[in-house]
């Protein structure tokens, strides 16, 4: 009987998950706006022949799809037949799976991490100025505007966070406060939103805010337990839209680029003039790190820096990745923009008006520089602040002012630690630029536009026409500019310009690609025209290929880089230095402003390496997620479940290709497949890296590679990772992101495509996953989750790694390993000549992987590959080598393991193959499709531009001066904060206090007169008086207690006098808020929006 229910109950149970599972959510976006009637209509219609059981519209019950026109659907189906026939409408622009937002807060609150705790600190009433130690609004120069009168007055800022809390008295102005989530409530209960919001625009006289006078918004898009939705913030996004938001921060990351109705809506946004601030995440130090939207080529993305002046240890790291992915015909763009302080922030706290709290991370960062844009957007007159700021305006105010920070890369700094003042100078610039132009069309009697049009969608979809104005003549327009401003690639230029400056240009080698963004405050879409490069010393022996949109929208452009050596004419015998600058035209809106804008060049170029010392490492069989769920390497790190760094040399194989770097090998960086590439070219290579490959390989590649390595002298080295067909079972996962199974497309690593390719050198891994220590002489490392070799032929040479661990390894009839959770010894490398070449596999990345937190092998798996490139693989003197190779091989011997000089074959291990996606189906090719290999060749080169050599040459080469951070304290001259100089803060009660501008004079023409707000001064005195009594009342106990007739002890740790503060309620209430709507936002009258 029991048996019986427990059956029945577990196929009860069965059932609803599968039903569960089946009713998925998805967003269906339209090409235009909409009212909500019109929308079920239009796809009532488009799903007319399917049955109504099958699909079901989600109704939404904010205020954006209550009563505003929006340009998406919620919707649930079973059915993948109602997918097809929403996609193929032609009102549908996309339809894509709905789910719990993948995007988190980014601050270290003090219930996540221990290493980020910070007390609840700042006693309101303690004169003591003790912010010179902790960042605050002093350290950019927020004061030097605050003198100047301006404080953010009349900018709009919203806030998309947690919420704000209810008794908002340390707030100067809030317009409004809304819910968009399923509770039933604005409050803020985590304490995330309310920070970030006084960062912004607070008023407490303990922690203002950077401009204490915007207009803010706060939206409340996370419910208490830090959970979102998309659907909740495009609704937020359609209403932030709808009230004309000036300035948004979004302190949330997450690796999900490819979230195309978020980011779609970012855009929208930004080329509607909005100013989206993000952080760029707390992933670091690993490089490739950052997360989305803060990567996002129109959001201002912010890093974090600590006080000293050095990148915090936290912050994500650059460059952006989905850039690296052998079809952009470019590099991963500089990002962050730009970093401001992050450790141990004072803002408010949610739980106490009186006191603030510390937080740490690239989420108060953000704020930091959003609040600092809504300061400078207030010096902008009202009336043509719209012309003046806008996305690529501001960025190239703060990029430009930024300070240099000391050894940091632009990837990790971007233009440096943000800097209000300057960036002030910057924006008047601006102003005159623009005020110039409207002069010079009054004057010719154009209509000069260069405000917010044809901004709502991306001018590929065909919402214009591409032709207009192409024939119209153009007048100089607000300046354009570079970012970055340069590429110093020499020594010089490290270690801001690492990774390029850590290799110089050579004849035959792989083109350097960069990336250069062009910001145009001029328009919302332009076009980049007259390339030309023009050479200065020895620029004739660099080559410039350009990959530039025909047309960019909004705000910006990724021009993509190409440097080679033209070598043809002239022999290089020695280094030399090349200087050159490339000129481009920046024409807007339609063709009716224009700005000239250069990009200094310098780069090292030196006399071809010799074979042995050159290195092409493969990229363009690595995949990496979003595309899909490729599992993490290491099985044993539970943190992140997804391989998403890249697997590039530059992001977390950083370390190693420096390490090859300091051996003296050159990498080249193959973004292509193998058969891209001639012979003749591939025969300059010493060896060819596969590190971590998870797609297949072609079979014209594996034969090419085949005769390479036998005819033509090639060392492949091939370090492979785990694949196991019970592991990837066991790794599955119900997402609530998109509500479906993930199921591995490929394991760590894709072992059966490497057996396949490694089979005509009788070389095989096993799919046992292991991990051990290995200890050489002076060396000591770990495996971990790493593969076996099982398959190798004799007369090559094995490493052992004995006592290994077995991951979850079910063990078979015909498998040749133990059984049982250990082993007493497996081979993990194997070395052999393969006629004129040689052949090196390594079942193991996690060592040479930035990534990973135990001992690395850098230099090991350097020697390695020093020993195979060594053992007679495209050398001539194979003698020599190797001798130089036994040498070698006896030093590698060590105790507890042992190198056999001649390797028995083993038994390969079974493996189940779960079959990743083909890369040709990959980029939309087929195996079977005639010169299918030749076309995905020529796709990054149809992309190209040669940049047209100027027959003129220029003497020298400018480049742009760089400001030095000077760490935090150092400048006496900014302004401190409220509390040091007792300005009054204006609050909701009273307003902005009366003569403003002639206070602020005052304060700073005699600082030793301070006027104290008139709260804190009858504080004061209530302190005071209080204090007189409690010295005179222990000093009564005191004598009590000393005499011989009444001793009295005093516990003092338990009756310590506890201080008095003023009640909540003393404080004075918020005003009623001014906005049309304010009738149907009140608090907590929203209802809760279905997910």
């Amino acid at each position: 009987m029991l048996s019986w229910c427990r059956n029945l109950l577990l196929l009860t149970t069965l059932l609803v998950c599968s039903e569960a599972f089946h009713e998925l959510h998805y967003i269906a976006t339209f090409n235009t706006y909409h009212p909500f009637y019109i929308q079920e209509s239009l796809i009532t219609s488009a799903l007319s022949l399917l049955p109504q059981s099958t699909w079901h519209i989600l109704p939404r019950t904010n205020l954006a799809a209550r009563t505003l026109p929006t340009d998406f659907a919620l919707f649930e189906s079973p059915d993948p037949s109602v997918l097809r026939e929403l996609r193929s409408a032609p009102f549908i622009r996309s339809v894509t799976s709905e789910g719990e937002h993948g995007r988190r807060l980014r601050a270290f609150l003090r219930n996540q991490t221990s290493d980020f705790e910070e007390p609840d600190i700042v006693d309101p009433v303690s004169r003591r100025a003790h912010h010179r130690d902790i960042p605050g609004i002093h350290a950019f120069g927020a004061g030097q505007l605050w003198r100047l009168g301006f404080t953010g007055e009349g900018v709009k800022v919203a806030v998309f966070d947690t919420g704000l809390i209810s008794d908002h008295t340390n707030f100067a102005h809030v317009v409004e406060r809304t819910n968009w989530t399923e509770e039933n409530s604005t409050v803020d209960v985590v304490g995330h939103g309310t920070f970030v919001a006084g960062l912004i625009a607070g008023s407490h006289p303990a922690c203002p805010g950077i401009a204490p006078h915007a207009s803010l918004y706060a939206f409340r898009v996370f419910t208490g337990a830090q959970v979102s939705y998309t659907s909740w913030f495009l609704d937020a996004f359609n209403y932030a839209l709808h009230v004309g938001i000036d300035v948004l921060n979004l302190s949330i990351g997450g690796p999900d680029f490819a979230d195309s109705p978020f980011t779609d809506k970012v855009n929208e946004l930004t080329a509607h003039g909005v100013i989206v601030v993000s952080a760029i995440g707390n992933d670091g130090p690993l490089w490739g790190s950052l997360n989305n939207p803060g990567d996002m080529m129109d959001v201002v993305g912010v890093g974090g820096a600590e006080p000293d002046g050095s990148i915090a240890k936290f912050s994500s790291r650059g460059m952006t990745t989905h850039e690296l992915d052998g079809i952009h015909a470019s590099y991963g763009r500089v990002k962050p923009d730009l970093v401001a302080y992050a450790r141990s922030l004072v803002g408010p706290s949610h739980k106490n008006l009186l006191s603030c709290r510390k937080l740490s991370g690239t989420s108060v960062a953000s704020p930091v520089v959003a609040g600092a844009i809504a300061l400078l957007a207030s010096t902008v007159p009202k009336d043509r602040r719209r012309r003046v700021v806008n996305p690529a305006s501001i960025k190239r105010a703060l990029i430009q002012s930024a300070r240099k920070l000391r050894m940091a890369s632009i990837y990790e700094q971007g233009a440096g630690l943000l800097d209000i003042g300057d960036a002030y100078d910057i924006i008047q610039q601006i102003d005159a630029e623009v005020l110039a132009a409207m002069k010079t069309e009054q004057l010719q009697g154009k209509g000069l536009n260069i405000e917010r049009s044809l901004a709502s969608r991306d001018p590929s979809l065909g919402f214009y026409d591409e032709d207009d104005g192409e024939n119209a003549s153009s007048i100089p327009g607000p300046t354009a500019a570079f970012f970055p401003s340069f590429y110093d690639l020499t020594p010089a230029g490290c270690p801001q310009m690492w990774p390029h400056c850590a290799q110089p240009l050579f004849a035959g080698g792989m083109p350097m690609n960069l990336n250069a963004t062009v910001l145009n405050p001029a328009g919302v879409s332009g076009r980049i025209t007259n390339i030309t490069w023009v050479g200065g010393q020895h620029g004739e022996f660099l080559n410039v290929e350009v990959t530039a949109p025909k047309r960019f929208w909004p705000w910006a452009a990724g021009l993509g880089l190409h440097l080679s050596v033209n070598d043809l004419r002239h022999r290089l015998t020695m280094p030399i230095t090349a200087y050159g600058v490339l000129r481009v035209r920046v024409v807007s809106v339609h063709k009716q402003t224009h700005s000239d804008i250069e990009l200094p060049i310098k780069a090292s170029i030196i006399p071809p390496p010799q074979r042995e010392k050159r290195l092409l490492w493969d990229m363009f069989h690595s995949i990496r997620y979003p595309p899909g769920y490729v599992p993490r390497d290491n099985l044993a790190e539970a943190k992140d479940m997804l391989d998403w760094l890249g697997d590039h040399p530059h992001t977390n194989f950083q370390r190693l290709f420096q390490a090859f770097r300091d051996e003296g090998f050159y990498i080249d960086i193959l973004e292509t497949p193998v058969t891209c590439l001639s012979n003749a070219d591939l025969k300059r290579y010493g060896g060819l890296l596969l590190l971590d490959s998870e797609d297949e390989f072609s079979a014209l590649e594996r034969r090419s590679l085949r005769d390479l390595v036998t005819q033509h002298g090639l060392a492949l080295i091939v370090a492979a990772e785990w694949h196991n067909a019970d592991i990837m079972r066991e790794i599955r996962f119900e997402d609530d992101n998109t509500r479906s199974l993930w199921s591995p497309i490929v394991a760590g690593g894709n072992v059966p495509a490497l057996n396949d390719l490694l089979s005509p050198f009788s070389i095989a891994f096993g799919d046992a996953v292991v991990s051990g220590n290995v200890r050489l002489q002076g060396q000591a490392f770990r495996v971990e989750s790493g593969v076996p070799i099982v398959n190798f032929p004799e007369g090559g040479e094995l490493l052992y790694v004995s006592d290994l661990a077995l991951h979850e390894y079910k063990t078979r009839q015909h498998d040749s390993v133990l059984p049982g959770n250990r082993l007493p010894a497996m081979p993990m490398l194997g070395l052999v000549k393969c006629e004129a070449g040689a052949v090196l596999s390594f079942g193991d990345t996690n060592c040479i992987d930035t990534a990973y937190r135990g001992a690395k092998c850098y230099r090991f798996f350097v020697e390695a590959v020093r020993h195979t490139i060594s053992n007679c693989a495209g050398v001539a003197n194979c003698e020599k080598m190797l001798h130089e190779s036994r040498i070698l091989s006896q030093a590698l011997v060590p105790n507890s393991n042992f190198l056999r000089q001649k390797a028995a074959p083993l038994a390969i291990g079974s493996y189940a193959l779960l079959q990743p996606h083909r890369w040709f189906g990959r980029h939309g090719l087929t195996e079977t499709e005639p010169n299918g290999e030749q076309r995905l060749c020529n796709m990054r080169d149809e992309l190209k531009t040669w940049a047209v050599l100027s027959s003129g040459s220029l003497s020298r080469v400018k480049f742009p001066q760089q400001k030095k951070a000077e760490p935090l304290g150092s400048d006496l001259n900014y302004f401190r904060s409220f509390r040091q100089y007792g300005i009054e803060m204006p609050n909701s009660r009273t307003g902005p206090p009366h003569d403003y501008q002639n206070s602020l004079n005052s304060l700073f023409s005699s600082t030793r007169v301070r006027h104290l707000p008139l709260q804190s001064r009858n504080r004061g005195l209530c302190f005071l008086f209080t204090g007189v009594v409690l010295i005179a009342f222990s000093f009564v106990l005191r004598r009590k207690a000393c005499s011989g007739q009444h001793r009295m002890y005093l516990k003092r740790r338990n009756n310590r006098p506890r201080q008095l503060v003023p009640s909540v309620s003393a404080f004075p209430t918020n005003t009623p808020r001014s906005h049309a709507l304010s009738s149907v936002l009140s608090i907590g009258s929203l209802d809760s929006p279905r997910r």
